[in-house]
């Protein structure tokens, strides 16, 4: 009996974890001639990836194709940085805390050495390389007060209002390869 049971537990996960989460699409466009060519492949896949997500409501997933098809249309080439932004936008139109835009180490954004936690009188960083830095407040992100911090990496997650509305806990915070470009205003 009971391994009855088990078998049809691992068959419930294998069949969850494959509805949730199904293996990306191959990628099979050639080799992009142009940087604007290899951004619009990545868009194409990401769109691919997004047809797969079971997490949007039709209205959520009509807005987040319109969000990519005007990326796409347009002639600029973002940085890295920008476009994962962008996509990491459009991922939280899902409005669910587990869909997002995840890499592999190798490709993650420069992650500044320091954990910091939200408190009811501030941000402070519990983790640090140097130990000068730790229980320091953080007041200022690159001049921008951490209120408007906070609320603009906001937008780049989803998730229930009263989930956002909890203290966030212990977050890193990035850089973009050393760039102040990227925008997540």
């Amino acid at each position: 009996m009971a391994g009855i049971v088990a078998s049809l537990l691992a068959a419930a996960y294998l069949a969850m974890t494959m509805w949730f989460n199904p293996s990306p699409p191959t990628n099979t466009f050639p080799q992009a001639r142009s940087a604007l060519e290899a951004q619009q492949q990545d868009l194409d896949q990401f769109k691919r990836l997004l047809a797969l997500d079971q997490s949007y409501s039709p209205r959520q997933r009509n807005l987040a194709n319109r969000t990519l098809d005007s990326l796409r249309a347009s002639s600029r080439v973002l940085s890295w940085g920008g476009l994962r932004v962008a996509l990491m936008r459009i991922a939280a139109m899902a409005d669910n805390g587990h869909t997002g835009v995840y890499s592999g180490d190798a490709l993650r954004p420069n992650a500044v050495p320091v954990r910091v936690t939200e408190f009811s009188d501030g941000l402070f960083v519990l983790r640090a390389k140097t130990s000068e830095l730790l229980g320091a407040r953080v007041e200022k992100v690159d001049g921008i007060p951490t209120d408007d911090v906070l609320r603009k990496l906001a937008t780049l997650h989803g998730g229930t209002a009263a989930h956002s509305a909890q203290p966030r806990g212990e977050c890193p915070l990035w850089v973009d390869n050393g760039h102040s470009e990227v925008d997540v205003s």
